[in-house]
């Protein structure tokens, strides 16, 4: 089992061949990215078919996301992450297997999380948006609260940090 602190959560992946922060700002690590001008996920984790890229936000004010504007830039942040850590990820030349987004928010209600997840599926783009690509970019995108992930990924349990 991998135990990985992000975002002020703990998470537990068990039955997965790798998992580590990649948003790591210390140099000395070997996960370390090195890619500093770059945004990326928290979380990288990897399975036998597939890759999971990992966000984690902890709104104090999710109310704030309730509105159009807090909305669009929440969209924009989520979006960018998993674009230039895909990037990041295939400079290493590390895309060797399909890929799922997975956005912890938190706090924010289902309804939110639904919207969030059909914005993104569709802006990323989730799966081949035109025949000419040779590859998906994401396989899947996922956007849930905690409630949800502890339903859903039942084996990788999530914790508030105590």
């Amino acid at each position: 089992m991998k135990r990985i602190e992000a975002g002020g959560y703990l998470f537990e992946f068990r039955d997965v061949l790798d998992a580590f922060v990649f948003d790591e700002t210390d140099d000395t690590k070997p996960t370390y990215h090195g890619a500093t001008v770059l945004k990326a996920v928290d979380i990288l984790v990897e399975s036998e078919n597939l890759w999971y890229f990992i966000e984690v936000k902890d709104f104090h004010d999710p109310a704030q996301y309730d509105r159009g504007d807090g909305v669009h830039e929440l969209r924009k942040k989520l979006k960018y992450k998993f674009r230039d850590t895909y990037l990041c990820r295939h400079a290493e030349n590390k895309i060797t297997k399909p890929i799922i987004y997975i956005c912890l928010l938190a706090n924010l209600e289902n309804a939110l999380c639904t919207q969030m997840q059909k914005v993104l599926s569709y802006e990323l783009p989730v799966r081949k948006p035109t025949p000419r690509w040779q590859f998906e970019l994401a396989k899947g995108c996922i956007v849930l609260n905690v409630e949800r992930w502890n339903t859903n990924f039942s084996k990788w349990p999530v914790h508030p940090v105590q």
